[in-house]
């Protein structure tokens, strides 16, 4: 029996973002200054990111940001291999095809900008949103490090933000199943091209699991064992089709072809190899260059921690940290195989702040997040994508880049010439 007054709290998908506990008072209320600071972040960190993927185009393409997503089965099957063998299907040959390309890779990063945009939104700019949004590893990560991003992880961005689109309540069951069943593309196209795509399995079962709209609970159940069986069937697939050198060739070849003919496309000597040259690495080759990588690696931890703590300090990990931390053991494994540790805490980050705001965008409130606080942590931080064994930590985050790009801009103004470390991403 339940006493008079006794109040029973509403499941998660039943929540709004108007519920807000009322001691964070003003924290919360409409600021211009909040929006207008968290817009001016992505839109500097995103503006740098696409315009220095554009630029590698009329050279034919960058080795990782396209060389990745033109894997075909040139050679037979061979893991991530399918989203090449279809694009190199149905694309233009040539610098119409790279542009394509380059559409379908803004567009998916154009569902994630809007997904957290709408959440920024719906949480009238609170400080802790925007430290979720905008912080080191989230969105603007791309903008800090422009070489990590572009990557094939974005469709499975794309795949966990129709997941949890489809979580709310006012949606009717036909956009509800139209939702999950986009997904469910998107993660088979994106395990079959990225075979990494199977740890990312703990966001999709709790987005389509837990709390989840009970009108749907038999629907959301056979899609659940939809994308696990495409997940064991893709990594299992993808381990045994590993690749080798030949297979790389092949798969090069099949590029050229199609009239893809940057010189670099392939393989990179100053990039440090390529997508299509990686695939005939070995997997003994890829833990030595981790274990290579391991005393430079340390700095990465406090940044690492840094990166999660929107997560860990959050209304949402104080009531689900134990799905928190099956979706840090589900990515934990990339930390152990390759070296790319900033893009590996980007996407975990990402997956989290899926599953964080949901149901809704107010879970991920925190106490600690204040004006100061939250511009510090936004524009100072920042993290590599990743860190060869012979280089040097650099700067990362927003007042970097503007320093950066003031430097390059006032050495062209005055013709007066900088150490190129100086101005590495804006002066070619």
């Amino acid at each position: 029996m339940l006493d008079a007054g006794t109040t029973i709290a509403a499941p998660a998908w039943a929540r709004h973002a108007t519920d807000v506990p009322r001691s964070e008072g003003s924290v919360w209320a409409p600021s211009l200054a909040r929006q207008l600071f968290a817009l001016a972040v992505l839109a500097l960190a995103i503006t740098h990111a696409v315009t220095y993927h554009a630029a590698s185009i009329p050279k034919g393409g960058d080795p990782w940001m396209t060389g990745d997503w033109l894997i075909s089965y040139a050679d037979g099957f061979v893991r991530r291999g399918l989203f090449g063998e279809l694009f190199l299907a149905f694309a233009p040959p040539g610098s119409p095809g790279l542009l394509a390309l380059f559409a379908i890779q803004v567009a998916c990063y154009g569902v994630v900008v809007v997904y957290g945009l709408q959440v920024l939104h719906r949480t009238q700019y609170s400080w802790s949103s925007i430290a979720l949004i905008c912080g080191p590893a989230g969105i603007a990560f791309i903008g800090w490090d422009e070489k990590g991003g572009f990557r094939k992880e974005i469709l499975i961005f794309v795949a966990l933000a129709l997941l949890a689109w489809s979580r709310s309540r006012s949606r009717s069951r036909p956009a509800v199943v139209l939702l999950v069943g986009g997904a469910l593309a998107f993660w088979v196209l994106g395990v079959f091209s990225w075979e990494p795509t199977a740890l990312l399995l703990p966001p999709v079962l709790y987005l389509l699991l837990i709390d989840s709209d009970p009108r749907l609970l038999v629907f959301r159940r056979s899609a659940a064992a939809l994308f696990v069986a495409v997940a064991v069937v893709g990594a299992g697939l993808s381990t045994l089709a590993h690749g080798d050198a030949a297979t790389a060739t092949a798969i090069c070849d099949a590029a050229r072809e199609h009239g893809f003919l940057g010189t670099e496309l392939c393989s990179s000597p100053i990039a440090g190899g390529g997508a299509i040259e990686a695939i005939g690495w070995t997997s003994a080759k890829a833990i030595k260059d981790v274990w290579a990588t391991y005393a430079l690696y340390v700095g990465y931890l406090p940044l690492i921690a840094l990166a999660l703590t929107p997560v860990v300090a959050s209304r949402w990990f104080r009531t689900n940290w134990k799905w928190g931390v099956a979706i840090a053991l589900g990515v934990l494994p990339l930390y152990l195989i390759a070296t790319d540790y900033g893009r590996w805490t980007h996407i975990l980050v990402i997956a989290l702040t899926f599953c964080v705001t949901a149901d809704d965008p107010a879970d991920s409130t925190s106490p600690i997040w204040n004006p100061l606080v939250t511009v510090l942590y936004v524009v100072l931080l920042g993290m590599p994508h990743h860190i060869a064994p012979d280089a040097e930590w650099k700067w990362f985050g927003a007042i970097s880049l503007l320093v950066n790009d003031a430097i390059g801009w006032l050495s062209t103004v005055l013709g007066v010439p900088v150490h190129p470390g100086l101005t590495e991403t804006v002066i070619k």
